[in-house]
């Protein structure tokens, strides 16, 4: 049976005043946005242009603050107002101090993942063009959230499940259950060694 982390005991006090999950780099914050904000925010997500949505085989995703080159660059572009302002997303996850070190000092992009029930998407890495931290926030239902490993041992090239040649420890390093209206942040080795899936 797997083991899924809940926000009660594995979880320490973080002096910006979030939940640091002991032993890993990952930050975990409940309620991190109320019920009335949720509502407005995903009115505000399923307002959005359509061009704004990517379809996917078998999801589909917007994508705001600019897209990433091949070359790493991002091709800037304001983000919504309705995460920098009513109820400024931006600026609450930049009040827990994990974006400090980023070249922007806070978060400059967001991917917004439409996941129908049981969906969901394959361990991958989010790569090195990216500052090695990531900010996840659920909104509409709960979801379970996995870190995984390469296998020690290396693959036969081309046999790795993420196309990398190094195949995936199927086995979850951790599992987080998500609630609804929480914030996960993942970084440093957490982002750079690990999956998440």
């Amino acid at each position: 049976m797997e083991n899924i982390a809940r926000s009660s005991n594995v979880f320490q006090q973080h002096s910006s005043g979030t939940a640091a999950l002991n032993g890993y780099n990952v930050l975990y914050i409940p309620n991190f946005v109320t019920e009335d904000e949720e509502d407005y925010l995903v009115r505000k997500i399923q307002e959005s242009p359509q061009p704004k949505w990517k379809k996917l085989q078998k999801r589909r995703l917007q994508i705001w603050g600019g897209e990433m080159t091949a070359k790493g660059t991002l091709c800037e572009e304001p983000l919504p107002t309705f995460v920098c302002q009513h109820p400024d997303l931006i600026g609450r996850i930049k009040a827990t101090g994990v974006f400090n070190g980023s070249p922007h000092g806070s978060p400059n992009h967001i991917i917004m993942n439409e996941y129908e029930a049981g969906q969901g998407i394959m361990p991958h890495e989010d790569g090195p063009k990216y500052h090695p931290v990531v900010a996840t926030l659920s909104l509409g239902s709960h979801s379970v959230f996995h870190y995984y490993r390469y296998n020690e041992t290396e693959s036969p090239e081309g046999q790795g499940a993420s196309g990398s040649g190094r195949s995936i420890d199927r086995n979850p390093v951790l599992s987080l259950l998500l609630e609804r209206r929480s914030l996960v942040i993942s970084f440093n080795d957490m982002y750079t060694s690990h999956l998440h899936g």
